[in-house]
């Protein structure tokens, strides 16, 4: 009996050491964290890097800046919970620990939430949530909403322009519109066919999809269906294009990109690597320069000041932009709104906006070529610019005008 007590006794003792090793690491006083949220503007940089991607995001929110270093496999920043890594094996999924910073300081460890609601390759909603530490143990919590840019990666080779693109349209069970997209060339022959769906109600293309299986039961929309094929039974559906005479077909998990560059034509790009555009009308909405001439300066606002001329097949001026980017953007790519001294604006992304005096016979700012007439850009339209890759761009103004140039 006395045996057994004493071992009741170390067993206690035993439990007890256990309790007090486990409660360790409790003892103490925590900060509270300090909780930032917001929707104020942001800037984002995407680059390749040892066969990954790195994404830098600046947010300034309530006098704290976060610089968040992420690391991801696609040329935008897609949904996912980013966890902390060294520099060294960082790899998708994670952020750089070090390299994340708030108000100049290194993470040491948290976590970051990434969700993403892709609209078209120029407007990307995004939510980041996070819970980060820094090397002292201060903690602090944001919550973060607003759009982020990223430009496609460049196109391999001469982008291809279609004559004719086709439209039928038919609702899904799941609720959503499935879009049959038809693509021929100037032979009648096809050249891509895509099969997208768009979530219930919304009746334009223009967006960011991902190849799926099943696409036809997905609910949520913004999917393309994958391409398939039977050899053997002489059959094949879904979504491919035409490479070299051999049909492609389009992958789950690739993205396929549809932007509008103009009202009856659009870019349609699959990963970033393949680009073609098409036209409801043929032969209209597509207006190609193969010359065009770029002219960058700093401004004394802390922006970038990009001059660009456009001119047409026979060397007349058809358009000319003046475009303003924050200094930290990594291209031209994005959406600039016209505003009146526009130089003098701190953000970026601003166009200055068209302008003439025509008893001084003066002019100047940003104007496009219509029907002979220059026409000068208002306040409050909307540029567009989008990279297609060598040095191919397209630039879309919000009232009507659209051109594709190859910048020298």
């Amino acid at each position: 009996m006395k045996k057994n007590i004493i071992l009741l006794a170390c067993m206690v003792l035993g439990l007890s050491a256990c309790y007090k090793s486990e409660l360790e690491p409790l003892k103490g006083i925590f900060p509270a964290p300090t909780v930032v949220s917001g929707t104020s503007a942001a800037t984002a940089t995407s680059e390749k890097a040892d066969g990954k991607r790195l994404f830098v995001v600046n947010l300034n929110e309530g006098g704290n800046q976060f610089r968040l270093n992420l690391v991801g496999d696609k040329y935008f920043l897609t949904a996912n919970t980013y966890t902390p890594a060294s520099e060294a094996a960082a790899k998708k999924g994670n952020f750089i620990s070090g390299n994340t910073q708030v108000n100049g300081q290194p993470v040491q460890g948290g976590k970051i939430t990434v969700a993403h609601t892709p609209i078209d390759e120029v407007n990307n909603t995004y939510k980041i949530d996070a819970v980060l530490f820094l090397a002292d143990g201060t903690p602090y919590t944001l919550s973060w909403a607003g759009n982020l840019a990223f430009e496609p990666d460049p196109v391999a080779g001469d982008i291809v322009v279609e004559n004719f693109l086709s439209e039928e349209t038919a609702p899904t069970d799941a609720g959503t519109l499935k879009h049959t997209l038809t693509i021929t060339n100037g032979d009648g022959a096809v050249t891509a066919v895509f099969e997208v769906y768009t979530p219930g109600g919304v009746t334009g293309i223009a967006g960011t999809y991902t190849c799926i299986e099943y696409a036809e039961a997905n609910a949520d929309g913004y999917v393309v269906g994958n391409g398939w094929s039977f050899p053997d039974w002489g059959i094949a559906g879904g979504s491919y294009i035409v490479a070299d005479g051999a049909r492609v077909d389009v992958a789950p998990g690739q993205i396929v990109q549809i932007a509008a560059l103009s009202p009856t034509a659009y870019v349609f790009t699959i990963d970033g690597e393949d680009a073609l555009v098409a036209g409801s009308v043929p032969g209209e909405g597509i207006v190609i320069s193969n010359t065009g001439a770029i002219v960058s300066s700093g401004t004394d606002a802390g922006t970038t000041k990009h001059a660009i001329t456009i001119l047409d097949e026979d060397g007349a001026e058809a358009a000319y932009f003046e475009l303003y980017t924050p200094a930290i953007a990594s291209g031209l790519g994005g959406s600039y709104v016209c505003i009146e001294y526009a130089e003098a604006n701190a953000d970026g992304y601003v166009a200055g906006n068209g302008w003439s005096f025509p008893d001084w016979g003066i002019a100047g700012g940003s104007h496009y070529v219509a029907g002979g007439s220059s026409v000068d850009l208002a306040v409050g339209e909307i540029v567009t610019v989008m990279h297609l890759g060598a040095n191919m761009y397209s630039f879309s103004v919000s009232s009507g005008f659209s051109i594709l140039v190859k910048i020298q």
